[in-house]
């Protein structure tokens, strides 16, 4: 017991520590909480192996980041625009899904499934990450910006089924039942987009009645607990029970309520969450992936930059404008961990781990400053895209 503390403890101090470090930095902490981990794990210094609890609670943190992924989006909010969105999202689908699934069967010579997961991982651009750019670049009133969120809003509907699938396929033991869980799967997240309306008036009441931020708290957290477990009972990711739960309570008028009182918890777990991905990453590994990540992140800077210019233009944005979305869209971040996290857990390769932490290592950073340095870019490539003599004086 007093060794579970300390090493408990220890983690926690290295996910404060990377905090603190990415925000002196301003950069995003997702990397470093991955590289706390790598270093704090038995790949390095084995301060931390207390790792059956430290998975217990990176449970909680995958549930709490798809529970607020839900309350981000209304049903309201999932129909409107619709069409605009869909063609945004299948454009960028079509060229980074299929990068992905080249890099899944070429890349690394993965299995079919193997190679369908890193397909997820190299598809999904980091929501959290891209939001947080786009408000430290002061860039929300600007054109593209529109562009962005919608293929963002469409990418993380798409990974919600997604993972739904993947989470049924992957842990089902019998074939009869590996072709009727999916379908079951995203049914039921099907029937509760469709009745969130109405079950949310219900917790509308029920939440009405709560006076006490206590209780409010308490009541909230066993909800979405419960809800995952019983997500699992019907084999269906516990991660997926969170967000369809998400889904439902964004149409209560208690979602900032919500946000407010979780917000501590979801950052406290969602932090080990990270941190214990990289617990379970080993150097060995990192090495037998590094070149294929390179290779990776490369095709998928020009696989975001494609769907920035061939979406923008569609939309009728100007060429900076279109490739200022495409490189903005390049960070990969928490969706693809907890796509990686599930292949590891399924018996996947391990190399599935370590390839996604150095691809989101690498990615994070040519992502940031390419984010960064975006309107710079597109200014030079227009410069050159000018005929030569075509030029004025001051």
């Amino acid at each position: 017991m007093p060794e579970t503390f300390l090493e408990v403890g220890i983690a926690f101090a290295g996910i404060a520590l990377a905090s603190l470090v990415a925000a002196q930095l301003r950069f995003p902490s997702i990397p470093l909480l991955i590289v706390a981990g790598i270093l704090l794990g038995p790949a390095v210094m084995s301060a931390v192996d207390e790792l059956r609890l430290m998975q217990v609670f990176a449970g909680f943190g995958i549930v709490l980041i798809l529970f607020f992924l839900g309350l981000e989006f209304s049903v309201g909010d999932l129909l409107s625009g619709a069409r605009r969105k869909v063609l945004n999202g299948l454009l960028d689908f079509a060229i980074n899904f299929s990068l992905g699934l080249a890099v899944g069967l070429l890349l690394l010579d993965l299995s079919p499934l193997g190679a369908l997961f890193v397909a997820g991982i190299v598809y999904i651009s980091s929501s959290g990450l891209i939001a947080r750019l786009i408000f430290e670049l002061q860039r929300a009133a600007r054109v593209e910006t529109g562009l962005i969120l919608s293929i963002l809003v469409f990418e993380d509907l798409v990974i919600a089924g997604y993972l739904a699938v993947l989470s049924s396929v992957s842990g089902g033991t019998e074939e009869a039942a590996s072709f009727l869980q999916p379908a079951l799967a995203l049914g039921i997240v099907a029937a509760t987009i469709g009745t969130a309306r109405f079950i949310s008036r219900g917790a509308q009441r029920l939440l009405e009645r709560i006076v006490s931020d206590e209780l409010f708290v308490v009541a909230i957290f066993a909800a979405l607990v419960l809800v995952a477990g019983l997500a699992e009972m019907v084999h269906i990711s516990s991660a997926i029970g969170a967000l369809l739960l998400g889904l439902i309570l964004a149409e209560t008028g208690h979602v900032e309520r919500i946000e407010q009182r979780l917000r501590p918890v979801h950052d406290i777990f969602a932090g080990v969450f990270f941190l214990h991905f990289g617990l379970t990453i080993r150097l060995e590994n990192i090495q037998a992936v590094l070149a294929a990540a390179a290779v990776a992140a490369i095709i998928s800077i020009l696989g975001k930059t494609a769907t920035g210019l061939l979406a923008g233009r569609i939309a009728g944005l100007s060429f900076p404008a279109s490739l200022t979305a495409g490189l903005t869209l390049i960070p990969r971040g928490e969706f693809s961990i907890v796509l990686a996290a599930l292949a590891v857990s399924a018996g996947l390769s391990p190399l599935i781990g370590s390839f996604t932490a150095v691809y989101i290592l690498i990615l994070a950073v040519a992502g940031s400053l390419l984010a960064r340095e975006s309107l710079r870019i597109a200014a030079w490539v227009e410069s050159l895209r000018r005929p030569k003599g075509n030029t004025t004086s001051g």
